[in-house]
C-alpha cells in the first residue's frame, strides 16, 4: 500500500497558525500562490491532493507512522485563507517539505509514489528557486517572527532533498514501513533510490517483482540507453502494408469498433439491458418490441453468434433505434443516444471505410481505407512503439492495470468494461495475441478512451490521457497506424 500525503494538517495542533496573527506581504502571496499552482498543475501531484484516507488508500497503518500529516489541498486552504494561516514563506515552505518528508517516510524507495514525491520535490525547488524564494530568504523571514516558539520549524526530515541521503532514524523507519506494506515483498531495497519517475522499465520490473509474477511470463523488451538513443534513428522505417482481404477478420474489425463504443461516456445508458422496473419505465417492453443493448452485443460477439459484420452492425443500429423511439427529442437519454451514434458513424466509416453505417458491407471488407499489417511481420515496429510509449513521461497512470481499492476507486470496473494498460498490451504483445496492427493500435486507443471515461477534464490524469494520444499519434504515424486512432 502506499499514501501520499497526510490526513487534515489543518486540524493538528503543530500545523495552525492563530487567525489574524501576522499577515503574509501582498507580493509573497502572490509568489507562494503561483509556486502552489504549479506544482498542483504537475501530474504526479494527484496523490498528494488530498488527506490519506486510510481505508479508501488502502493503508490502515498510515497514522501509526506518520503523526504530522500533511497533503497540498491543505495548504492551499491555509494560503488563501483571509486570516492569514501563514505569516512567512518559511511556514509554506516548512508544510510542502513535511508532506514531501511524510510521503517518503511510509512509501518506500522506488515505490510509485515514494517517485511521485521524488518528482514534486524537483517541480517545488525549481518553482521556489524561480520566485526568487531561496531558503535563505525562507529563513530570514523566519528569524523576523514575532512569535517564533508558536511557529512549527521544520524538521530534519522535511529538510532532506532528493539529493541528500536519509539519516540512520530515516532509514529504521523506512524500514519498518516496508514490513507493514502489503505490496512490498523486499521487491523496493533491490530498486535503486535514485530510481527517476520517467524511468517506467524499472518501475514495471519492480512491481512485477511485487506481484510474483513468473520471470518466463515477463515480456522482455529491448532497454534503448540514452547513447543508443543517440545513434538511432528517431524512427523505424515504416513496414510495407499488405491488403487486407475477404472476410476471415470482420469479426476483429467488429470487435475494435465495439470496445470504442463502450468506452464512451454516452454509452453507459447502454451498457446493459433496460430493467423496467429498476428504472422505473413501466411501458418499456410495450413500446419497444426487440429490445437490444452493447452489452448483449458483446456477448454475440464472444460467443460468435454473428455470422457477418452486418448482423453486428444492425444490431448496432437497434440499440440506437430503441432509445430514440422510447426517449422522446430533448431528454437526456436521447442526446446520449444521438452522441453515441456520432461515434459509431465516425468509427464504423473509420475501420470499415463505410460511408453509411445503415447499408450493408459488400462480402469483400475491404474498401478503402481499411488496409492493415499482419503484426508478426511488424512485430519489431510494434516493440518501438511500446518502448516510447512506455517511457513519455505521462505514461504513468497507464503503466500498470488499476487496482480500485489501492486507489480509492471502488466504482471504476462499474464504469469501465474492457480495463486496458501498457503491460497488459506487453503482454499480448510477448505472447502474439494481436494478429493486425489494427488491433495493437486499437488497445493502445482503449487506454485513452477508459482514461477519458473515468477521469473528468481537467484532472491530472485526464491530462496524461491527452498527451499520451498526442505521443501515439507521433509514433505511429510514421507507419500509417494512426489510421485507427481517435483524432487529436
Amino acid at each position: 500500500t502506499s499514501a501520499g500525503s497526510g490526513s487534515g494538517g489543518s486540524g493538528s495542533k503543530s500545523n495552525q497558525v492563530p487567525e489574524g496573527e501576522g499577515g503574509l506581504p501582498a507580493a509573497t502571496k502572490k509568489q507562494l500562490a503561483r509556486v502552489l499552482r504549479k506544482v498542483i498543475k504537475h501530474p504526479s501531484a494527484f496523490p498528494f491532493m488530498r488527506p490519506v484516507d486510510v481505508m479508501l488508500d488502502g493503508c490502515p497503518t498510515y497514522y501509526d507512522v506518520i503523526k504530522h500529516p500533511m497533503d497540498l489541498g491543505t495548504v492551499r486552504r491555509k494560503l488563501e485563507n483571509p486570516a492569514g494561516r501563514y505569516s512567512s514563506a518559511a511556514e509554506f515552505d516548512a508544510d510542502v517539505r513535511l508532506m514531501l518528508s511524510n510521503c517518503f517516510t511510509f512509501n518506500p524507495a522506488g515505490t510509485p509514489v515514494h517517485l511521485m514525491g521524488r518528482t514534486i520535490e524537483s517541480v517545488f525547488e525549481k518553482e521556489w528557486v524561480k520566485a526568487g524564494l531561496s531558503n535563505d530568504q525562507a529563513e530570514e523571514e523566519k528569524e523576523k517572527e514575532r512569535k517564533p516558539s508558536n511557529k512549527r520549524k521544520p524538521s530534519s526530515t522535511a529538510a532532506l532533498s532528493s539529493s541528500q541521503q536519509p539519516s540512520e532514524k530515516d532509514a529504521s523507519s523506512s524500514s519498518s514501513t516496508k514490513k507493514r506494506s502489503k505490496k512490498n515483498n523486499g521487491g523496493a531495497e533491490e530498486v535503486s533510490a535514485g530510481l527517476a519517475l520517467d524511468d517506467p522499465d524499472a518501475i514495471m520490473e519492480f512491481l512485477d517483482k511485487t506481484e510474483g509474477r513468473p520471470e518466463e511470463e515477463q515480456e522482455q523488451l529491448p532497454v534503448v540507453s540514452v547513447e543508443e538513443k543517440k545513434k538511432s534513428p528517431a524512427v523505424s522505417q515504416p513496414p510495407v502494408q499488405q491488403r487486407t482481404k475477404g472476410l476471415a477478420d470482420w469479426r476483429a474489425t467488429c470487435n475494435r469498433v465495439l470496445l470504442r463504443l463502450q468506452a464512451q461516456p454516452s454509452a453507459l445508458e447502454f451498457l446493459a439491458p433496460v430493467d423496467p422496473v429498476r428504472q422505473g419505465v413501466p411501458t418499456y417492453s410495450l413500446i419497444v418490441k426487440t429490445p437490444m443493448d452493447l452489452g448483449t452485443v458483446r456477448k454475440k460477439l464472444d460467443r460468435s453468434i454473428y455470422t457477418s459484420a452486418n448482423e453486428f452492425r444492425r444490431d448496432v443500429n437497434l440499440v440506437l433505434t430503441n432509445c430514440f423511439l422510447f426517449n422522446k427529442p430533448g431528454t437526456f437519454v436521447h442526446s446520449q443516444g444521438e452522441q453515441l451514434q456520432s461515434v459509431f458513424r465516425a468509427v464504423w466509416r473509420q475501420h470499415t471505410g463505410a460511408a453509411d453505417e445503415t447499408a450493408d458491407l459488400p462480402d469483400d471488407l475491404d474498401p478503402p481505407p481499411y488496409t492493415d499489417v499482419l503484426l508478426s511481420e511488424a512485430a519489431d515496429d510494434a516493440r518501438v512503439v511500446l518502448n516510447k510509449l512506455k517511457r513519455d513521461p505521462y505514461a504513468w497512470p497507464f503503466l500498470k492495470p488499476v487496482d480500485p481499492v489501492a486507489l480509492g476507486v471502488l466504482t471504476y470496473f462499474d464504469i469501465v468494461k474492457n480495463p486496458m494498460d501498457l503491460s497488459t498490451v506487453q503482454k499480448k504483445l510477448a505472447k502474439k495475441a494481436y494478429k493486425w496492427a489494427a488491433d495493437f493500435v486499437a488497445d493502445i486507443q482503449l487506454i485513452v478512451d477508459d482514461c477519458f471515461l473515468f477521469n473528468p477534464p481537467d484532472t491530472p490524469v485526464n491530462e496524461c490521457g491527452k498527451a499520451l494520444l498526442r505521443a501515439a499519434h507521433a509514433l505511429l504515424d510514421p507507419y500509417n497506424w494512426s489510421q485507427w486512432m481517435a483524432p487529436l
